[in-house]
């Protein structure tokens, strides 16, 4: 996946779809403080980093990443649009000890599944303020299947077994439990997209799913794709359909 992440990194953003609705809900959340300590684990190349700085009030905000072409790109993103100076860690996140209570939010957005859920809520508890909050933004594997991929890209929901059921993301711990219990937020979004945009995304590994397949297998797999969305959409230059993602929401419960 490392290498995944930094063959891609230049041209992720313009790749992904990025929505605003989990950056409100975290906004409202949040509520009116006077400043906000928070962390965007597994930042990417910095899209809802740049939407948590423009829209949450008083964020002080840290990037992390493994990977450091992705880091880098993040920090080209915020530059690009104005905002200098965030500071960055690099490493694995099994790795990373935070200072206790150094933060009043930890964000993660489409990234939960490269990284034990455990662990990771376990850092985050120890890292938080007494009234913080962890967000954790990503797609139900039952989601992914009911996706235009996982209906009609060949073998696409089954090769990604990384994501998570709802009833095992109810059972996350919380933290050894300091953390509570979980609302989870769920989220609809419309899409319209034409076939060769599609096609363009899914050759270009916008989701690292598609790393998975071997270059031939993907290709092989493209063109059952091509013929699945003709078969199915009159026309391909207006190609509908929804996405679905959940918000994971720690911290209200036990504090």
């Amino acid at each position: 996946m490392d290498r995944h992440f930094s063959e891609v990194a230049g041209a992720y953003n313009a790749l992904r779809t990025t929505d605003i609705e989990p950056i409100l809900l975290i906004r409202d959340t949040l509520g009116r403080r006077g400043s906000v300590r928070g962390i965007d684990v597994a930042c990417g190349g910095g899209r809802y980093s740049q939407l948590l700085l423009e829209h949450v009030p008083g964020l002080a905000l840290t990037l992390h990443d493994q990977n450091d072409a992705m880091l880098s790109e993040a920090t080209r993103y915020l530059a690009e649009h104005g905002i200098e100076d965030v500071p960055t860690v690099e490493g694995d996140i099994a790795d990373l000890e935070f200072p206790d209570a150094a933060f009043d939010a930890v964000f993660t957005f489409n990234a939960i599944h490269h990284f034990d859920p455990s662990m990771f809520l376990a850092k985050a508890a120890r890292a938080l303020s007494g009234d913080g909050r962890v967000f954790i933004y990503t797609r139900l594997r039952e989601q992914n299947a009911r996706s235009v991929w996982g209906q009609l890209f060949p073998s696409f929901a089954e090769r990604e077994d990384r994501l998570y059921e709802l009833a095992e993301v109810e059972s996350w711990d919380g933290g050894s439990g300091s953390l509570g219990k979980p609302e989870i937020v769920q989220f609809e979004f419309q899409r319209r997209a034409t076939l060769s945009e599609l096609i363009h995304q899914a050759r270009s590994r916008h989701y690292s799913t598609f790393s998975l397949y071997s270059p031939a297998e993907l290709e092989q797999a493209l063109a059952e794709f091509e013929r699945a969305v003709r078969e199915r959409f009159p026309d391909v230059d207006a190609i509908e359909w929804t996405d679905e993602n959940v918000m994971i929401v720690y911290g209200s419960a036990a504090r």
